[in-house]
């Protein structure tokens, strides 16, 4: 069975002239120049594809119909190529430092340094952090920085999560967030987390203090032991 279908539609493809167009429901792919392309999205576009080979119809190209769908087809086949590229083509890194010490200074300071490693890196990355949104400096060649600051007392200790997104979804998360809807159908391109240790805010014991304790125990001893010399 498997083998009879194959070669049908191998002869099926074999016989479709130059200028056919493959028409799926509303899904139209001009000729088959984007099979790969499309193969290589996600599985639930390589399923899209074989139900679209299984019942393949050609029609004539000159027909004003068949171009509309024609242009539809190549923006749709180029769009899911593009979700595919952006989605699974980059490999993200990222490293994170935070400042401690609250005697020097009053906020501490977060920073998610970002390497992405692809062909085509996007040319802006952006951030949320807590329903917070951030844009991401461009610290280099495909190198992004994050960074906010808190107030020390204000400042929880623990995990920050940071939700990276490309151009369209940081457009999509700020319509969500402006109409007040729930942003979890937005997928980030990475997310990292940023770890904080706590403020570091001195000894419990003021440094003056101590010894100000100190010289007044070793003057009561030095008082009382000139005392007992002299009695």
């Amino acid at each position: 069975m498997t083998s009879r279908y194959t070669r049908y539609r191998q002869d099926r493809l074999s016989r479709a002239p130059r200028n056919a167009i493959v028409t799926v429901g509303t899904f139209t792919l001009f000729e088959l120049d984007f099979r790969n392309c499309v193969r290589s999205s996600t599985s639930l576009i390589r399923r899209l594809f074989t139900d679209f080979i299984d019942s393949s119809r050609y029609t004539d190209i000159s027909h004003p119909n068949s171009t509309m769908k024609a242009t539809h087809c190549i923006l749709i086949a180029l769009s899911l190529c593009a979700v595919a590229s952006s989605t699974t083509g980059c490999k993200y890194a990222v490293e994170s430092y935070t400042t401690t010490d609250a005697m020097i200074v009053t906020e501490a300071a977060f920073i998610a340094q970002v390497s992405a490693e692809c062909e085509d890196s996007p040319s802006n990355l952006y951030a949320e952090v807590e329903g917070r949104l951030l844009v991401a400096a461009n610290a280099g060649p495909n190198k992004y920085q994050v960074s906010w600051l808190d107030d020390f007392k204000k400042a929880r200790r623990g995990d920050y999560q940071v939700k990276f997104y490309d151009e369209a979804g940081y457009g999509q998360l700020r319509k969500l967030l402006r109409d007040g809807e729930s942003t979890s159908s937005v997928t980030p391109v990475h997310s990292a987390y940023v770890r904080y240790p706590g403020a570091y805010k001195g000894a419990w014991v003021n440094s003056e203090f101590l010894a100000a304790i100190v010289s007044m125990v070793v003057l009561y001893f030095a008082y009382t032991f000139k005392s007992k010399i002299v009695s």
